[in-house]
């Protein structure tokens, strides 16, 4: 079980044998003999390209992580540990979230789990959907949107979108802002899954199409075109710093509007039952009181005590 973990995880005998600290002639008989008394195929072995799990290995590897789980947590009793634990833990963070999750989450851990070895992986939600149904990841810290079939989702913050402006805005002043006052304005989005979706979704309810829009795949650039004044954007979260890397300024205002707020949460295979690393996991967010009013304060708060 730990040989099949260490192989979806790695995409090659090679690699696996490294972590494993075996030869890769031990891991691919270990295997071969796996999928022989199981009497299934768990991985498409690819010439030069490694090995892809199959449908029903991507399957059966949660319930592999959560048998070696139960195997840690033994492990952990029988040393007295009395937190149960402990391995390596791969969880998937989408990319605007893992500057205010991430850096929190690993003090955390490193404090309080220290048998538990972290590897962060961020990318796109289709991309983190993907990695959890095959098994690459156990989880993903990501926004809930549409087309995430066969994936649990425990929610444990929602975030109210702001307007982002330039301090030097002549509406930087206000408290807060309908979005119809920046129809007539460029609009400057984050040019990446979900939050093209997010925008659109929000634009919509507030009834109002930006006159000109443009998109960029860098979420600090997006700030600093803002803060020059070039445009506006809507956000659902700032850095605590109102400085952009290039010394300007920008100012988060309340939208107005009746806007449609976003959940973040933990994804998960659907009806997998989670290690302890995973509970762990959850309990520290829903612990660090993620959920707020849904207030302009929700980006001084919660996120940023991680």
């Amino acid at each position: 079980m730990e040989y099949f973990e260490a192989v979806a995880a790695a995409g090659s005998f090679a690699t696996a044998a490294v972590s494993c600290h075996v030869s890769p002639s031990a891991i691919a008989a270990a295997i071969d003999e796996l999928e022989r008394s199981l009497e299934v195929q768990l991985f498409i072995r690819r010439k030069a390209k490694g090995m892809v799990l199959t449908a029903l290995g991507a399957r059966l590897l949660t319930e592999a992580r959560v048998l070696l789980g139960h195997g840690a947590v033994f492990a952990s009793a029988v040393k007295q540990d009395g937190r149960g634990v402990s391995g390596r833990f791969p969880i998937g963070v989408y990319p605007t979230l893992s500057p205010f999750l991430v850096p929190g989450l690993l003090e955390h851990f490193d404090q309080n789990y220290p048998d538990v070895e972290l590897d962060i992986v961020e990318a796109s939600s289709p991309q983190l959907r993907d990695a959890v149904l095959q098994g690459r990841i156990e989880g993903a810290l990501l926004y809930n949107v549409a087309g995430m079939q066969d994936l649990d989702f425990q929610e444990v913050r929602r975030l109210r979108p702001i307007a982002l402006l330039s301090a030097q805005h002549h509406l930087a002043g206000r408290s807060e802002i309908s979005l119809r006052e920046l129809a007539d304005e460029r609009l400057i989005t984050l040019n990446v899954t979900p939050s093209n979706e997010n925008i659109n979704t929000i634009l919509g309810a507030a009834g109002v199409r930006p006159k000109e829009r443009v998109g960029y795949d860098n979420y600090e650039l997006v700030r600093c075109l803002v803060a020059r004044n070039f445009g506006f954007s809507v956000m659902l979260q700032s850095p605590q710093s109102s400085t952009t890397y290039d010394g300007n300024r920008v100012v988060a205002v309340r939208i107005a509007d009746d806007v449609p707020s976003t959940r973040v949460g933990l994804a998960y295979a659907s009806g997998a039952r989670l290690t302890g690393r995973m509970n762990a996991l959850l309990n520290f967010l829903t612990a660090a009181n993620f959920y707020s009013d849904e207030s302009i304060d929700n980006h001084s708060s919660p996120l940023r005590s991680l």
